[in-house]
């Protein structure tokens, strides 16, 4: 049972497996518009963006001390405390258990972080340009200096924090089937499909009823879409890998890919409303529509009856 599941797993595996090729090139870190530099590099790691905590958080804010004895990182400010420990995933954040997608870990002298947990948990935004190898942060405390309205400012805020649970409940679930998956029981498995089934449907109960100030409907759509999509990756998900279907295993890692697209999209669109400007989408997302569209188009073509019938004489 567990070396069917094994092949599963590793076919699904196979879809993140490109990534690392990048591993050895330095991201590029741009915070409100400009490109920022450390002490230390950013590197990239199983498909991790991590850095230098003491930098992100103090160029976030925040203050960030350093219990040598416990090996324990304290980040602090805006109503925010974190505690994190080295090669730990387990991590409180004001005073709250939350698992990382990556452990901390020290190299060179100093402790890294993966980016994208940190960055969203000090409340600011992120996302990667993939075209530029860049990650970019921008500062949700700082939505104040765009003119917003209190309604905005407060969708702002909510729409985000929504965003950011929709991506950990997608990362724990992953991190459950994938990297674990081989090891557990059917029962735990089941425990991790439900406690995540729960939490993803929890939070898009959340974003249906948000109230939409009229300068972010159209980006709102996009969240509308990827977390319709988290819904619908669900049942593949257990569908593959607790009954072993190999045809639902690949379907599910298409609907997978899906997800991460439109959660993209729904992060740069959103961005683009809050600058009041239009939204283009990066050219890697608009080459991925537009063969998903054709791929689409083709299936749903060879659906036609006629057409059924006349592959059947040939």
């Amino acid at each position: 049972m567990k070396k069917n599941r094994s092949i599963l797993i590793s076919l699904i595996l196979l879809i993140f497996l490109t990534a690392n090729v990048f591993a050895a090139k330095t991201p590029l870190i741009e915070y409100n518009g400009k490109i920022i530099k450390s002490d230390v590099a950013p590197f990239i790691q199983k498909d991790r963006t991590m850095v230098p905590i003491r930098f992100i958080s103090e160029t976030l804010g925040y203050k960030v001390d350093w219990n040598n004895e416990k090996k324990l990182v304290n980040i602090k400010g805006n109503d925010t405390s974190i505690e994190l420990k080295i090669n730990s995933k387990k991590v409180k954040v004001n005073g709250k258990e939350i698992e990382l997608d990556a452990p901390a870990l020290i190299k060179n002298e100093r402790t890294f972080v993966p980016l994208r947990f940190v960055a969203e948990n000090l409340k600011a935004e992120v996302k990667w340009d993939s075209e530029n190898f860049k990650v970019i942060i921008n500062d949700s405390s700082k939505s104040s200096t765009l003119n917003l309205s209190s309604d905005e400012e407060i969708y702002v805020k909510e729409i985000q924090s929504l965003q950011g649970d929709l991506n950990k409940s997608i990362a724990n679930l992953k991190s459950s089937f994938f990297e674990n998956a081989s090891k557990l029981s059917d029962a735990d498995l089941n425990a991790a499909y439900d406690k995540a089934d729960s939490e993803i449907r929890n939070t898009v109960d959340k974003i249906k009823t948000l109230n939409v100030p009229e300068k972010f409907k159209s980006s709102y759509e996009y969240t509308l879409k990827a977390s319709e999509k988290a819904l619908e990756i669900l049942p593949g998900l257990k569908e593959s890998i607790i009954s072993k279907n190999e045809e639902a295993a690949k379907k599910f890692i298409s609907d997978l890919t899906d997800f991460q697209v439109k959660m993209q999209e729904a992060r740069d669109s959103f961005e683009s409303a809050l600058k009041g400007v239009d939204y283009k989408a990066q050219k890697d997302i608009k080459v991925y529509n537009d063969e998903k569209e054709k791929q689409d188009s083709t299936d749903n073509l060879l659906q036609d009856q006629t057409l059924k019938n006349i592959f059947k004489k040939i």
